[in-house]
């Protein structure tokens, strides 16, 4: 991590837990939100990892 300066106002925050999936080993994702401005991010990042091979 850097030390520069983030200037402007937290909005929030998105937090992923990855699981395994007992029988195949499967990664299963748990992705939360802090509010609803954060939702297009969200959706992003569940895009990104259903595409995961």
């Amino acid at each position: 991590m850097n030390n520069k300066e983030i200037i402007g106002k937290e909005v929030g925050t998105v937090s992923v837990s990855m699981y395994e999936e007992t029988e195949t080993g499967l990664p299963i994702f748990y992705i939360q939100t802090e509010n609803r401005h954060m939702l297009p991010i969200s959706r992003a990042i569940e895009h990104t990892l259903n595409n995961i091979d």
